[in-house]
């Protein structure tokens, strides 16, 4: 197994560029992708975006873990407002995050409305965490409450959003947004 360094602060396009130049590297016959969170998002640019520049042939599987493949809820409530804006760029600032980061995971970012066509030699596994409020762990609880009249929600997204249609969910019950549950 092989872990590549993204960075978890780090832009959907820049991370992305990473994993394209890993990909290219990499001697494997055989390529699992497992990403989760915001992973999702860079998997799934790369595979739209760059699908010819990568060596698509080796890659079997990719595992969506807690996918934000069409954008982020979460962040769409952050950004929802000049004063979220400033609170979230100051935040960011404060933790080394790039703000540019989270704007790219909008909902409403042009990138998660294009037609995605997963390749035919690839084949897709979503992992869900799929929470009652009595499972979220108390530090998403704020987050799960915001967003549950959207829909039923991992605390981060809703469910809806955190998976592709080209391949089955397998739902964790009782996990969070971070597949973190009761006994964690």
């Amino acid at each position: 197994a092989e872990i590549v360094p993204i960075l978890s602060t780090g832009t959907v396009t820049g991370n992305c560029e990473i994993l394209k130049t890993a990909l290219i590297q990499s001697n494997a016959k055989e390529i699992w992708l497992f990403s989760m969170s915001k992973g999702s998002a860079e998997v799934r640019k790369l595979l739209q975006d760059y699908p010819n520049d990568i060596p698509l042939e080796r890659i079997r599987v990719w595992f969506n873990a807690s996918g934000l493949a069409k954008g982020c809820d979460l962040v769409d409530h952050m950004l929802s407002t000049g004063a979220r804006r400033i609170r979230t760029r100051a935040l960011c600032m404060a933790t080394g995050a790039d703000y540019r980061g989270l704007s790219q995971l909008l909902s409403s970012q042009a990138d998660w409305h294009k037609p995605f066509v997963l390749p035919t030699t690839l084949r897709l596994v979503n992992i869900l965490g799929v929470p009652l409020l009595s499972h979220v762990q108390r530090a998403l609880i704020a987050r799960y409450n915001r967003l549950k009249h959207l829909g039923p929600n991992d605390g981060m997204v809703v469910l809806d959003k955190a998976y592709l249609p080209f391949g089955p969910i397998y739902p964790l019950w009782g996990a969070d947004h971070f597949l973190r549950d009761s006994r964690v």
